[in-house]
């Protein structure tokens, strides 16, 4: 897990949906750079769960291509993060949990994090937001 997530308000990770729930097949995300220098975003994020007031890593979510992208400072970049490989508009990420990789995560209703580890001047700067998952209710 992740223990030294930046603070700095100019740059921050927003989750984007207004719920998430057990059935979410993705997450929407927004990075935002307000600052004056730009950073390089992998594609990398890492999901943890929060158990008894500790983080625990549960898996991280990666793009196969190893492509990379530069968030220029005042901008933002909106991501949706896959967690299932078989939808097919994210099918060049690959999904590993303790390692292996797996076909999708089943987000059980608790306290998550999702981590992205973004970089300056060839520094990590991760950013975390956390969320709160839901029990899937039917409408």
């Amino acid at each position: 897990p992740w223990i030294n997530l930046q603070s700095n308000p100019e740059i921050y990770l927003r989750i984007m949906d207004d719920k998430v729930d057990a059935l979410s097949t993705e997450i929407n995300v927004q990075i935002v750079n307000g600052s004056k220098y730009e950073c390089i975003f992998s594609e990398k994020i890492f999901l943890e769960k929060e158990h008894d007031g500790i983080w625990y890593s549960l898996a991280e979510i990666y793009n196969s291509l190893e492509s990379a992208f530069i968030i220029n400072p005042g901008t933002s970049f909106t991501w949706s993060v896959p967690l299932c490989e078989k939808d097919t508009m994210h099918s060049d990420f690959i999904i590993e949990k303790a390692g292996e990789s797996v076909d999708e995560i089943s987000l059980l209703p608790g306290h998550y994090r999702m981590v992205v580890v973004l970089y300056r001047n060839g520094i990590e700067l991760p950013i975390g937001e956390e969320m709160i998952v839901e029990k899937y209710e039917n409408p």
